[in-house]
Order: structure tokens, then sequence, then C-alpha cells
């Protein structure tokens, strides 16, 4: 809806960045102090685990341990 000019998000920057940086959305009440909410991974918790499932798995949690989620993810 907001994309659409019909209301606002409230979105992680990382979400957002190729829409801020064509200026199809713009950020306002910058003077407002943001918030963390958690973020969960499901997965299956398996004997067998394919390596490139642990491999996400581990990425995600180094990534958002150390970062407060508005810098850019790798491409």
């Amino acid at each position: 809806m907001a994309k659409l000019g019909r209301g606002i998000a409230a979105m992680p920057k990382w979400m957002i960045e190729r829409e801020l940086e064509v200026n199809s959305l713009q950020l306002i009440l910058e003077q407002y102090q943001t918030f963390k909410r958690p973020m969960y991974l499901l997965y299956k918790d398996a004997e067998y685990q394919p390596q490139r499932i642990r491999t996400f798995i581990d990425f995600l949690s180094n990534y958002f341990a150390h970062n407060d989620g508005g810098t850019k993810l790798p491409q």
C-alpha cells in the first residue's frame, strides 16, 4: 500500500533499499526512534542436514547478530 501512495509502512531499510534509491518510497517520521523486533528462522532439526542449509542458517545468524538491519546484504 505504501508503494501505491496509500499508506505508510515500518520496514527494515535492507528490505526497501532499492525503493529508496529510485524514490518509489521515502523515509518519513525519522525523528522517532525505531525498535528491533525478534526474527526467527524455522528449520527441521534432522540428523542429516544438507550443508547448504547449515551454511544459510549460519550466515543469517551471523549477519543479524552483527548488523543493525540498516546495512546492505551481500549480493
